[in-house]
C-alpha cells in the first residue's frame, strides 16, 4: 500500500507542476495519465501503468524544459536565405484583416515557442517580421507559399492567394532577393490565429529591384 502511494505521487506531480507553471492545457492532458496508470501497478499489467507513468514524466519534462527557455525548434533544418531581403507593398495591416495563413494545427509547437498560450478570457497578439519562401517542388501544390519566422515553417498562404504570388516570389529568388512581410501570430487559451500583412497579389508592387 505504502508503495501504491509513492507511486500514485509520483504520477501526480506532472499534472501538479504544469498547474504551477500555469499550463492548464498541459495540466488536463498529465492528468489524464493518473488515474489509468494508478490503476493498472496494482493489477497484472503493472507494466503498462509503469510505462504511462514514464509518458508522463518525459511530457512534463518537455514542458519544464521549454518553460525554462529550451527550444523543440532547435533540431528542425533552417532555410538558408541568400542576397537582399525585398519587403513586400501594399497590405493592409493588421487591422485590415490581412491575409490568413494556414497551417496552425501543423505547426503548434512552433507557434506556441514564438507566443505561448494565454489564461482562459486573454489573448494575446506579437507581430514578426516573416520570410515568404515559394516552394516549388511541394508534391501537394507547386504554387505552395510557405511562411517561416527565424527560418523556422509556421504555415502557408492559402492556395489562392499562393498562386498569385508563387511566380513573382522566385523570380526575386533568382535575382538575388527574398521576399518579407509582417506576420501576426495571437494566442489564445489553447489555439493560434496567424495573418500576414500583404496584398492579395503582386500587382501593387511596382518598380522592384530586379525589373
Amino acid at each position: 500500500m505504502k508503495k501504491l502511494g509513492l507511486y500514485a505521487l509520483a504520477l501526480l506531480l506532472p499534472p501538479l507542476a504544469a498547474v504551477f507553471l500555469r499550463r492548464f492545457r498541459d495540466a488536463l492532458i498529465l492528468s489524464a495519465f493518473w488515474l489509468p496508470a494508478a490503476a493498472l501497478s496494482s493489477s497484472a499489467l503493472g507494466g503498462l501503468g509503469s510505462l504511462l507513468a514514464l509518458v508522463a514524466w518525459v511530457y512534463a519534462l518537455r514542458m519544464v524544459w521549454k518553460h525554462a527557455g529550451g527550444s523543440i525548434s532547435a533540431g528542425i533544418p533552417k532555410i538558408s536565405l541568400r542576397g537582399k531581403p525585398y519587403k513586400i507593398k501594399g497590405g493592409r495591416g493588421i487591422a485590415g484583416g490581412g491575409i490568413e495563413v494556414y497551417g496552425e494545427q501543423y505547426y503548434r509547437d512552433q507557434l506556441e515557442e514564438l507566443v505561448p498560450f494565454v489564461d482562459e478570457g486573454y489573448s494575446k497578439s506579437v507581430g514578426f517580421e516573416a520570410v515568404l519562401w515559394a516552394e516549388p517542388d511541394n508534391e501537394y501544390d507547386k504554387n505552395a507559399v510557405m511562411i517561416q519566422v527565424d527560418g523556422v515553417k509556421i504555415g502557408y498562404l492559402p492556395r489562392d492567394i499562393a498562386r498569385s504570388w508563387s511566380k513573382f516570389i522566385l523570380e526575386a529568388r533568382e535575382a538575388g532577393y527574398f521576399c518579407t512581410g509582417k506576420v501576426w501570430i495571437k494566442a489564445g487559451t489553447n489555439q493560434h490565429f496567424m495573418a500576414v500583412d500583404i496584398p492579395e497579389s503582386p500587382k501593387s508592387q511596382k518598380s522592384v529591384p530586379w525589373e
